[in-house]
């Protein structure tokens, strides 16, 4: 398996068991952009997880890169309506590829997330700041966005001062 691939298998089997069945493309995308953003704020040399370079589509961060990781040989995709939902063929599996700082990164986002209906989850989505300062139809450049933030945060706390 790639990394890419590793993630996904690694968000397939930390996600609670009961809860799998919430798991279509839509929310597997958001939620390897969710660890990205959240592993870019965390490192100091802003590194994202996935490496991806994401897009601002219609429905918010998405790469065709993260279905098509979904391969086969792996996972199995199944058609619901218009959503496609992605399980993993094999439970255990030794993550060569993930560090330990990064699976943790990834349960955090998970475990903040899980409960969230799906339009509860879209919205949280798009109430992270990359989304919130981004337009539709661009890349968006987490590392960017991060020192953006860094830079806002910091020009608040002098005013407050």
């Amino acid at each position: 398996m790639n990394k890419l691939q590793e993630i996904i298998h690694f968000i397939i089997s930390a996600y609670p068991e009961n809860k799998r069945q919430d798991l279509s493309n839509a929310r597997l995308t958001k939620l390897v952009f969710l660890s990205d953003w959240r592993n870019v704020l965390l490192t100091p040399d802003a590194k994202s997880i996935s490496g991806i370079k994401w897009f601002f589509h219609n429905y918010g961060p998405y790469v065709q890169e993260v279905c098509d990781a979904a391969s086969e040989e792996f996972f199995t995709k199944t058609p619901h309506g218009t959503a496609l939902y992605i399980s993993i063929k094999n439970t255990n599996y030794d993550y060569k590829h993930l560090t330990e700082s990064e699976k943790n990164v990834i349960c955090k986002v998970i475990e903040l997330t899980k409960d969230f209906s799906f339009n509860k989850f879209i919205d949280f989505v798009y109430s992270t700041y990359p989304i919130k300062t981004s337009r539709r139809y661009t890349y968006i450049d987490l590392q960017e966005k991060k020192n953006e933030r860094a830079n806002l945060l910091a020009a608040k706390s002098q005013t407050a001062q």
